[in-house]
């Protein structure tokens, strides 16, 4: 690697204007280190000097953190509770398509107890929910979500909300 003495200069200052994407915020800072770095090609005579660049940034802030957190808790919350939102529709659907074709007073000209349709109509609903429930457990599960699963108080806490 190749340093510059002390105290040098650069023997033809170069005037440099930069029109760039401020929507890309990479796109200054690297169009500037390859400024730079053939700019140092140059001085030095070697055109396979280069620079290396580093970012390490610094650490979060306890406040800086926490604000973070409750972002992605608040996000978190949403994309569970958005999906929760559609599931009662589905369970419209079958009453709308039995109303459309008749199937509930087909079975019950051929002798079906009504309770029995409907109990039958409930269980399923209950199993679909479950179904849903049991994926939003596996997820929960699988990004290690404490505060939903993380203890057997919050897993039957979490379980009773979302069932009833």
């Amino acid at each position: 690697m190749m340093q510059l003495p002390a105290g040098s200069f650069v023997p033809n200052p170069v005037a440099l204007t930069i029109m760039h994407n401020a929507t890309s915020d990479h796109a200054l800072p690297s169009f500037f280190a390859e400024f730079v770095e053939s700019r140092l090609q140059y001085i030095s005579g070697n055109k396979e000097a280069f620079m290396r660049v580093t970012n390490s940034p610094l650490p979060l802030t306890t406040q800086a953190e926490l604000t973070y957190q409750t972002f992605l808790q608040l996000f978190a919350a949403l994309f569970i509770l958005v999906p929760f939102c559609y599931l009662p529709a589905s369970f419209v659907i079958f009453l709308v398509k039995e109303r459309r074709t008749k199937a509930k007073h087909l079975q019950l000209v051929s002798g079906l107890n009504p309770t029995i349709f409907w109990l039958s109509t409930y269980f399923w609903d209950i199993l679909n929910f479950t179904f849903v429930i049991a994926c939003t457990f596996i997820v929960f599960a699988a990004y290690n979500s404490q505060e939903f699963v993380g203890s057997f108080d919050a897993f039957s806490a979490t379980f009773i909300l979302l069932f009833t």
